[in-house]
């Protein structure tokens, strides 16, 4: 008798294993979805765009306003080139 409760001993810490290898795999799948459900660092512009002291935002909107014009300026350089070109 006790050779058969050796056995199923045996068997049941055989599998036991597996199981423990499945569980924390899907221990680790679960942790893995939470960090991709985390938002993003804010980027250092939208950190600026969005600070709580106004000389930031203040700033934020010139430097933003003066690129929106430079870059308006550049594409209309750039129609009148091809424009011109053809």
């Amino acid at each position: 008798m006790s050779t058969e409760n050796e056995n199923q001993k045996v068997k049941s810490n055989a599998t036991k294993p597996v199981k423990d290898i499945a569980e924390n795999q899907e221990a680790t799948n679960l942790s893995m979805n939470k960090r991709d459900t985390t938002k993003p660092k804010p980027t250092f512009a939208e950190r600026w765009e969005n600070s709580r002291f106004s000389a930031v935002r203040i700033s934020y909107k010139v430097a933003h306003s003066m690129w929106t014009v430079v870059m308006a300026v550049g594409m209309f350089l750039a129609w009148l080139i091809a424009l011109l070109a053809t």
